[in-house]
């Protein structure tokens, strides 16, 4: 909107992504692929989804093919059409666009090549994490390290002296916290300091920006916060995604790093240590449902403070269906989430008892809800708010402090 750019970009990028989310329906639906979350097989369901992929994905993009054009010559025709310098705004943001492009690009070729390597020869291969982190990790860790940045950078053509001011401070914060981390958790993996740093980075990007919006080193407390009060919903949209990408980014760190997995036998008042907290099996007890019966195993959490929480899984059987499923148990906290799956056994040889540690698992959903935030938020009026309030960047809004 700002310099009327990227419209048939953004219009391209809409009609690919609902393709994409129709093709992850078709693939869960259909029973194309073997996982976790294929939950149904139905081949003519499949088919139905196929047709309506074909029709709601190939009418908008025959329409785009033919209007792509117009619309190009319609949007520059009221706006300058210098293109923009390689250090500026809007050569940030499409950076941004690509990376994620090939990222999803990378995923759904890694989801459709053992189908189609079984098409071709018949042979059935899996691509599991190890292909993803090595191929996504680096794409995703690239876009954070300049998701930051962008914010900082005037539009059309900005100057590398512009934003050192506010770079050097979010370096140095992220990499002093980096080290205490480093310190708290030793023996902890570089990839995890690394993915929390990006994390950190992200925030204090955001920190940068709202101090930018204040009116950086020549700010008095009334107006900066007179500034911050009058920034664009779309900016404050921003700063609440990035801050949601951070969190969402230390959640996924503390799942793929910290988390661990205990599986013992035990005996009714036995206890096992696992993390910070201490596990007794209370009871096994049978149990009847509405439709099925089931073995239920109550184990009583003690966290560090002492305090005791009750969790009851279960192997229920089905005799309609003649089918076995396994409920876990669940506590969720705000520093993560504890799993305790009831695996069978007897009195005379034990119960299986498997513990799972997941920390930070509420923080991706906490994240998750952030970005779809600031997303709405994003899309209010720029016109909502006194926009002579706040810069368009911080090489434009703080010259002279600059200077």
């Amino acid at each position: 909107e700002k310099r009327n750019l990227f419209h048939s970009w953004t219009v391209l990028m809409a009609i690919l992504a609902f393709g994409l989310s129709l093709i992850g329906t078709f693939i869960v639906r259909s029973g194309l692929l073997t996982s976790v979350h294929a939950f149904t097989n139905d081949p003519t369901r499949g088919l139905v989804i196929l047709v309506i992929i074909l029709v709601a994905v190939g009418v908008p993009l025959l329409l785009f093919g033919w209007r792509a054009g117009t619309l190009a010559r319609d949007n520059n025709s009221d706006k300058d059409t210098d293109p923009p310098a390689l250090i500026s705004r809007e050569t940030a943001l499409q950076a941004n666009n690509l990376l994620l492009v090939v990222t999803s690009a990378t995923v759904l070729v890694g989801t459709l090549y053992p189908l189609i390597i079984e098409a071709i020869n018949g042979a059935r291969i899996s691509v599991g994490p190890p292909f993803f982190e090595a191929t996504v990790g680096p794409l995703l860790g690239l876009m954070l390290i300049f998701m930051p940045v962008a914010p900082l950078l005037a539009w059309k053509k900005a100057q590398a002296k512009s934003i050192t001011p506010y770079l050097w401070p979010m370096l140095i914060v992220t990499s002093a916290i980096m080290v205490v981390m480093m310190v708290m958790l030793n023996g902890i993996s570089i990839f995890a300091i690394a993915t929390l740093g990006l994390g950190v980075w992200v925030i204090s990007g955001v920190v940068a920006d709202i101090a930018a919006i204040m009116g950086g080193r020549r700010m008095t407390i009334r107006s900066g916060f007179q500034r911050l009060i009058g920034a664009p919903l779309p900016r404050i949209g921003m700063n609440m995604a990035h801050i949601g990408v951070a969190i969402f980014t230390i959640g996924v760190a503390g799942v793929s790093f910290f988390d661990s997995e205990t599986i013992t036998r035990m005996q009714i008042n036995d206890s096992i240590e696992s993390g910070n907290k201490i596990f007794t099996l209370s009871q096994v007890a049978p149990i009847e449902g509405p439709n099925y019966t089931a073995m239920a195993a109550m184990v009583m959490m003690t966290d560090d403070r002492g305090r005791e929480v009750a969790l009851t899984s279960e192997i229920r059987r089905f005799p309609v269906a003649r089918s076995q499923t396994t409920e876990a148990a669940i506590k969720t906290g705000f520093w993560g989430d504890t799993y305790v799956v009831y695996g069978g056994g007897t009195r005379a040889d034990g119960f299986v008892i498997r513990i799972y540690q997941k920390p930070l698992i509420p923080w991706i959903w906490g994240g998750a809800g952030l970005m779809m935030l600031g997303g709405f938020l994003a899309m209010g009026s720029r016109r909502s708010k006194p926009a002579v309030l706040v810069s368009t960047s911080v090489a434009e809004s703080h010259k002279d402090s600059i200077a």
